[in-house]
């Protein structure tokens, strides 16, 4: 999307199979969502139906076993340091995407 146009997230995302995390295409993870979204809608069982019953608390840990997230959020680290440390090795191999970012 626009709002992860910039050169930082470009090396984030460049570096994040440093730490066995998958990044995916826009138009991927656009039609992975779309059909999590039927699924919800179409199922009255799934845990994000606007119908679904149990605590609040119940349906997202249920819901939490329906994310696509490539292993960003199983990664042993805390999430903002590792991104950080992505971006440079994202940048390491990709050093046209720094110059980008240092003129900007």
């Amino acid at each position: 999307t626009r709002s992860l146009s910039h050169p930082v997230f470009n090396a984030a995302f460049g570096g994040a199979r440093a730490f066995g995390v998958d990044t995916y295409p826009a138009p991927i993870t656009r039609a992975l969502m779309a059909w999590l979204m039927l699924h919800d809608v179409l199922n009255p069982d799934a845990p994000g139906a606007a119908t679904a019953s149990g605590s609040a608390a119940d349906r997202a840990r249920k819901a939490s076993g329906q994310q696509v997230h490539g292993g960003l959020f199983g990664l042993p680290y805390a999430l903002e340091p590792a991104l950080r440390y992505a971006a440079v090795i994202g940048f390491a191999r990709r050093p046209g995407l720094l110059a980008s970012f240092l003129r900007r």
